[in-house]
């Protein structure tokens, strides 16, 4: 068998090193520059930019809660005088008369015109911007009456907005505070349900199926001015014709 006469050709190790040694010296080179630099920007650049995120992550804070608590009218704590619809079982009116005692009740302009021709000037009276239901010496209303032990509305059938809301106070936004315990769902709309702790016609407790599905709504549709059953608003022993 014929030897082949082709030699193995090693190279010299000592040239190829030489070889990459100019390379390898620059790439090194490149390093320790990216190296000291990445450095600066550690101890110099990054603390400024976090010191700016920072300050406009704060600036975003308060803004955002400024824009909540002017522009949407919230008030940054609860109200302690309301209670949550949650927390009622049920509540009717039960002629006690207390709403209509020591409480001035504002007119809009349209009630104003309405009441005032048809009861007379003594009716009402005057405020700084607006009228109101006059009050009497005894700090009664002028439309309550007394029969029995019980207190009813002369003008129930035709009482101001503000009369046959109570004790209810609706809000489209939770702008009293209790946001989970005051939502309540109607026809795919949102609003917020609170009750004036004062009214003695409230039952804490949980909420029953007739104030759930009967009180709520109507005073949704009083809020939004619909026509509602006002004897579930406030108390039913009206005397409208009683002068």
């Amino acid at each position: 068998m014929p030897v082949s006469t082709k030699t193995l050709v090693i190279p010299d190790i000592t040239l190829l090193l030489a070889s990459f040694e100019k390379p390898v010296q620059t790439y090194t080179w490149m390093i320790g520059i990216s190296w000291f630099f990445s450095l600066k920007l550690k101890r110099l650049i990054l603390p400024a930019i976090r010191e700016l995120v920072s300050k406009q992550f704060k600036t975003v804070k308060t803004f955002n809660r400024k824009a909540v608590v002017e522009k949407q009218g919230l008030p940054s704590t609860r109200d302690e005088s309301l209670v949550p619809w949650r927390l009622v079982k049920n509540w009717r009116c039960i002629l006690c008369g207390r709403c209509c005692i020591n409480h001035r009740v504002p007119l809009l302009f349209k009630e104003y015109a309405r009441i005032e021709p048809k009861y007379g000037p003594r009716s009402v009276e005057p405020g700084e911007k607006e009228f109101y239901l006059r009050v009497l010496p005894n700090g009664r209303c002028f439309f309550l009456r007394k029969r029995g032990t019980l207190f009813i509305c002369r003008i129930h059938g035709e009482k101001p907005y503000v009369c046959r809301m109570f004790p209810f106070r609706l809000s489209r936004m939770a702008k009293y505070g209790y946001e989970e315990l005051s939502f309540f769902q109607y026809s795919n709309e949102a609003f917020y349900v609170y009750l004036e702790k004062e009214c003695q016609g409230i039952v804490l407790g949980e909420p029953s199926m007739e104030f759930v599905t009967r009180i709520i709504p109507v005073f949704i549709q009083l809020y939004l001015d619909m026509a509602a059953d006002r004897k579930v608003s406030t108390g039913f022993l009206a005397a409208s014709s009683e002068q």
